[in-house]
């Protein structure tokens, strides 16, 4: 068995591509036929799908890499289920790589930060599917009961009516439609 990042290192670089400029080269590349050979290339090695939140309501069109919709979460799951992914527990994974008894295509599913859409969203989905999934859960933010700060106040930010934002502490008056980043910098430093 290989270990190692093989074809999937090339991609590591933190290159930013713009969306439609991603999703049309993705589109070309599955017409010709890539998405198989990357498939076969990749077969001994293992495949780790991080999501972060489910969206509850409209989260998704706030930060669609980070909140994934309902629909599109259980598309996902049902695509790998039809082109025959094993889904793994991370440890049964851990486990099988150490051992170099990994089947093709292993592949690990894990949620990051345990948003609310974590359970009232995708567990039903979960369940219903049977799939193992990982759940990293911040322990600061469940310890201290607050908000993840960095996501929340750009979303309010985003989602608020209000036309004008005054901060506290004399941080400034703030029009959102022109100022929003500068408020939100304000707010944050």
């Amino acid at each position: 068995m290989k270990h190692g990042f093989g074809p999937v290192g090339l991609f590591a670089g933190g290159i930013s591509i713009p969306p439609p400029i991603l999703r049309t080269a993705l589109m070309v590349a599955k017409l010709f036929g890539l998405f198989y050979i990357a498939r076969y290339l990749t077969r001994d090695g293992l495949r780790i799908i991080c999501y972060h939140g489910v969206a509850v309501a409209e989260e998704y069109e706030y930060r669609s890499r980070l909140f994934i919709r309902k629909e599109l979460f259980r598309r996902r799951i049902e695509y790998l289920r039809r082109k025959h992914y094993p889904i793994l527990s991370l440890g049964e994974a851990v486990e099988a790589l150490a051992e170099g008894r990994l089947p093709p295509c292993a592949t690990v599913i894990t949620m990051d930060d345990g948003w609310e859409g974590v359970y009232s969203v995708a567990l039903p989905i979960i369940k219903e599917l049977r799939i193992p999934v990982t759940l990293y859960v911040p322990t600061f933010y469940v310890e201290n009961r607050i908000p993840v700060f960095n996501v929340t106040l750009p979303y309010l930010f985003w989602r608020t009516k209000a036309r004008r934002v005054d901060l506290p502490r004399e941080l400034g008056t703030f029009d959102l439609h022109s100022e929003a980043e500068q408020a939100k910098a304000a707010a944050r430093n």
